[in-house]
């Protein structure tokens, strides 16, 4: 999957929260939201205001949202993954430093996670995406 075509099928699905994204998908859009974000930020240096930016966060959180879902799914695990994200909250009301580092590596678990290979075949969340009918839009 291409850079074009993962792009158009992350929007298509921000909605789905079932089924599977391949890894190819996930991180081609994960690239796509941080050059979307980064030329909203410096477009905000010009323009002088902070809208941009958060327009294109609101409008690509979704997408992210559910791209990340569907890739936890092809890894055969669950959106209880993305909990721990929330780990290190108790953590900040300790030390400031103790929840970044707990942050830090929360996120580097998760990143390492969908980083993993999808499960050869049909997984209880749907059909392999890598053996799914190959539709060029770009």
């Amino acid at each position: 999957m291409g850079f074009g075509k993962a792009i158009l099928a992350a929007l298509e699905g921000f909605m789905v929260f079932n089924g599977r994204s391949s890894r190819a998908e996930f991180w081609w859009f994960f690239l796509f939201t941080l050059i979307a974000s980064l030329v909203a930020s410096i477009l905000e240096i010009f323009i002088d205001t902070k809208m941009i930016s958060i327009g294109v966060n609101v409008a690509l959180f979704m997408p992210l949202l559910t791209v990340t879902i569907r890739r936890l799914h092809d890894t055969g695990r669950s959106v209880k993954y993305l909990m721990i994200l929330l780990a290190p909250v108790p953590m900040w009301f300790v030390s400031s430093s103790a929840g970044a580092l707990t942050q830090l590596f929360v996120i580097a678990l998760l990143g390492l996670i969908l980083c993993l290979p999808g499960q050869i075949g049909g997984n209880r969340f749907g059909p392999d995406p890598q053996n799914a009918p190959d539709l060029d839009a770009f």
